[in-house]
């Protein structure tokens, strides 16, 4: 049965940080990543990737789910990004996000990367524009964005803190922001 546990695991050190740093955004359907045989994306060869800095309480959270009765295994990937500030061209921007159902590549403060939607793309399920009661209040967007994908979001090889795309053979253009 190839289903079966293959390895342990020792409690780990105690060196991790929450929240995310920085996301990106791919248009679906623009190119293929290459994937090694331990799922880990190790080129994004020809693509163009669209790059925001994130501060406060954004979060990746993926929950799998397994069905005896079914047979049918999946993991659903949540996205919500929490994003100061904005005007009328960055409307447009969550606009076309919600249109599409775009590739999203996540940072972790801890320098991990992810590819989150490499099957079949996130789509924004919710988009909240808020500017606050009081004078102290957020002044910002939150973004929620759900993908349904067949495993984890895969690693990107060799990701950093200072290099999200560290030891890829192929890196991608990536657009900053303004």
């Amino acid at each position: 049965m190839s289903c079966l546990v293959t390895k342990g695991r020792l409690l780990p050190c105690k060196e991790f940080i929450g929240g995310l740093y920085k996301v990106w955004f791919a248009n679906y359907g623009t190119f293929t990543p290459t994937v090694d045989a331990n799922n880990v994306v190790t080129s994004l060869s020809g693509v163009t990737i669209y790059e925001y800095e994130l501060k406060g309480t954004s979060k990746l959270e993926q929950t799998m789910t397994s069905s005896r009765e079914n047979g049918t295994t999946f993991v659903t990937q949540t996205l919500t990004l929490d994003l100061t500030g904005g005007d009328y061209n960055f409307n447009n921007e969550v606009k076309l996000m919600a249109y599409g159902h775009p590739y999203v590549i996540v940072q972790d403060n801890y320098g991990s990367a992810w590819f989150a939607g490499r099957l079949r793309g996130m789509d924004v399920t919710a988009a909240l524009q808020t500017t606050g009661g009081a004078i102290s209040d957020k002044y910002g967007y939150t973004i929620t964005l759900v993908g349904t994908e067949n495993e984890y979001a895969n690693f990107l090889s060799g990701s950093t803190i200072t290099n999200a795309f560290g030891s890829m053979t192929i890196q991608p253009t990536i657009v900053k922001g303004t």
